[in-house]
Protein backbone atom coordinates (compact mmCIF):
# COMPACT_ATOMS: atom_id res chain seq x y z
CA UNK A 1 0.00 0.00 0.00
CA UNK A 2 1.40 3.37 -0.96
CA UNK A 3 1.70 6.45 1.27
CA UNK A 4 0.00 5.06 4.35
CA UNK A 5 0.86 7.12 7.43
CA UNK A 6 1.60 4.82 10.35
CA UNK A 7 -0.26 7.08 12.78
CA UNK A 8 -3.51 7.35 10.82
CA UNK A 9 -3.55 5.23 7.67
CA UNK A 10 -5.34 6.43 4.54
CA UNK A 11 -8.89 6.54 3.24
CA UNK A 12 -9.22 5.31 -0.32
CA UNK A 13 -12.11 3.88 -2.36
CA UNK A 14 -14.53 4.12 0.61
CA UNK A 15 -12.23 2.10 2.89
CA UNK A 16 -9.73 2.94 5.60
CA UNK A 17 -6.33 1.25 5.37
CA UNK A 18 -4.18 1.06 8.50
CA UNK A 19 -0.71 -0.56 8.56
CA UNK A 20 0.43 -2.86 11.38
CA UNK A 21 3.80 -4.53 11.84
CA UNK A 22 3.84 -7.72 13.92
CA UNK A 23 6.27 -7.34 16.80
CA UNK A 24 7.37 -9.96 19.30
CA UNK A 25 4.86 -8.74 21.91
CA UNK A 26 1.99 -9.56 19.51
CA UNK A 27 2.96 -13.23 19.39
CA UNK A 28 2.80 -16.35 21.53
CA UNK A 29 5.68 -18.74 22.26
CA UNK A 30 5.49 -20.06 18.70
CA UNK A 31 5.86 -16.54 17.24
CA UNK A 32 2.27 -16.69 15.95
CA UNK A 33 0.02 -13.67 16.62
CA UNK A 34 -2.07 -14.31 19.73
CA UNK A 35 -5.77 -14.15 18.80
CA UNK A 36 -6.70 -11.24 21.12
CA UNK A 37 -4.03 -9.06 19.54
CA UNK A 38 -5.99 -8.99 16.28
CA UNK A 39 -8.77 -7.21 18.21
CA UNK A 40 -6.18 -4.79 19.53
CA UNK A 41 -5.05 -4.08 15.96
CA UNK A 42 -8.61 -3.40 14.83
CA UNK A 43 -9.14 -1.07 17.81
CA UNK A 44 -6.03 0.92 16.87
CA UNK A 45 -7.30 1.17 13.29
CA UNK A 46 -10.76 2.37 14.45
CA UNK A 47 -9.22 5.01 16.71
CA UNK A 48 -7.06 6.21 13.81
CA UNK A 49 -10.11 6.32 11.52
CA UNK A 50 -12.22 8.31 13.99
CA UNK A 51 -9.32 10.66 14.64
CA UNK A 52 -9.05 11.26 10.88
CA UNK A 53 -12.80 11.79 10.51
CA UNK A 54 -13.03 14.05 13.54
CA UNK A 55 -9.98 16.14 12.75
CA UNK A 56 -9.05 17.61 16.10
CA UNK A 57 -8.82 21.07 14.49
CA UNK A 58 -12.53 21.04 13.64
CA UNK A 59 -14.52 23.37 15.88
CA UNK A 60 -16.59 21.42 18.36
CA UNK A 61 -14.72 18.11 18.00
CA UNK A 62 -13.26 18.10 21.51
CA UNK A 63 -16.56 19.30 22.97
CA UNK A 64 -18.37 16.46 21.17
CA UNK A 65 -15.97 13.89 22.64
CA UNK A 66 -16.81 15.12 26.16
CA UNK A 67 -20.56 14.70 25.46
CA UNK A 68 -20.36 11.13 24.21
CA UNK A 69 -18.51 8.59 22.11
CA UNK A 70 -18.82 5.30 20.29
CA UNK A 71 -18.44 2.11 22.33
CA UNK A 72 -18.32 -1.49 21.16
CA UNK A 73 -21.70 -3.18 21.59
CA UNK A 74 -20.72 -6.46 19.97
CA UNK A 75 -18.06 -8.05 17.81
CA UNK A 76 -17.81 -11.25 15.83
CA UNK A 77 -14.37 -12.45 14.73
CA UNK A 78 -13.43 -15.14 12.26
CA UNK A 79 -9.80 -16.25 12.21
CA UNK A 80 -8.86 -17.61 8.80
CA UNK A 81 -5.05 -17.80 8.85
CA UNK A 82 -2.28 -16.82 11.24
CA UNK A 83 0.12 -13.92 11.06
CA UNK A 84 3.63 -14.40 12.41
CA UNK A 85 6.49 -12.37 13.81
CA UNK A 86 7.68 -9.57 11.45
CA UNK A 87 4.67 -9.77 9.10
CA UNK A 88 3.46 -6.47 7.69
CA UNK A 89 -0.32 -6.36 7.84
CA UNK A 90 -3.06 -3.94 6.82
CA UNK A 91 -6.37 -3.48 8.65
CA UNK A 92 -9.05 -2.55 6.09
CA UNK A 93 -12.18 -0.96 7.61
CA UNK A 94 -15.43 -0.56 5.72
CA UNK A 95 -18.89 0.60 6.74
CA UNK A 96 -21.62 -2.02 6.68
CA UNK A 97 -24.59 -0.20 8.25
CA UNK A 98 -25.60 3.08 9.85
CA UNK A 99 -28.50 3.08 12.30
CA UNK A 100 -29.98 5.80 14.49
CA UNK A 101 -27.79 4.96 17.51
CA UNK A 102 -25.19 2.62 15.99
CA UNK A 103 -22.85 1.93 13.13
CA UNK A 104 -21.58 -1.46 11.99
CA UNK A 105 -18.03 -1.77 10.66
CA UNK A 106 -16.28 -4.69 9.06
CA UNK A 107 -12.54 -4.80 9.65
CA UNK A 108 -10.42 -7.28 7.70
CA UNK A 109 -6.75 -7.92 8.38
CA UNK A 110 -4.59 -8.74 5.36
CA UNK A 111 -1.05 -9.90 4.73
CA UNK A 112 -0.50 -8.70 1.18
CA UNK A 113 -3.67 -9.89 -0.63
CA UNK A 114 -4.36 -12.75 1.79
CA UNK A 115 -7.21 -12.18 4.28
CA UNK A 116 -6.24 -13.49 7.72
CA UNK A 117 -9.01 -12.22 10.00
CA UNK A 118 -12.41 -10.61 9.58
CA UNK A 119 -14.18 -8.86 12.45
CA UNK A 120 -17.59 -7.20 12.46
CA UNK A 121 -18.18 -4.55 15.12
CA UNK A 122 -21.42 -2.88 16.15
CA UNK A 123 -20.59 0.48 17.73
CA UNK A 124 -23.22 2.35 19.73
CA UNK A 125 -23.03 6.07 20.41
CA UNK A 126 -23.42 6.76 24.12
CA UNK A 127 -24.10 10.08 25.74
CA UNK A 128 -22.29 10.88 28.98
CA UNK A 129 -24.93 11.81 31.55
CA UNK A 130 -24.41 14.38 34.36
CA UNK A 131 -24.07 11.53 36.89
CA UNK A 132 -21.29 9.96 34.79
CA UNK A 133 -23.40 7.09 33.47
CA UNK A 134 -23.73 6.33 29.76
CA UNK A 135 -26.95 6.27 27.77
CA UNK A 136 -27.34 5.11 24.15
CA UNK A 137 -28.11 8.17 22.05
CA UNK A 138 -28.71 9.15 18.44
CA UNK A 139 -25.48 9.35 16.43
CA UNK A 140 -24.69 13.09 16.31
CA UNK A 141 -25.04 14.83 12.96
CA UNK A 142 -21.32 15.64 13.10
CA UNK A 143 -20.44 11.94 12.93
CA UNK A 144 -23.20 11.02 10.47
CA UNK A 145 -21.95 13.70 8.09
CA UNK A 146 -18.29 12.70 8.47
CA UNK A 147 -19.03 9.00 8.01
CA UNK A 148 -21.17 9.76 4.93
CA UNK A 149 -18.26 11.67 3.36
CA UNK A 150 -16.12 8.56 3.04
CA UNK A 151 -18.70 5.79 2.83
Amino acid sequence: MENIKASSGIIKDKKHYYPVHVFYNHTDAGQIVYFANYLRMTEEARVALFNMLGNKDIEGYNQLRTVGDFVVRSCNAEYLKSAVLNDDLVVVSSLKEVGKVHITLTQDIYRDDEKLVTVEFKLVFVKIMPDGSHKPSRVPEFWSDKISEIY
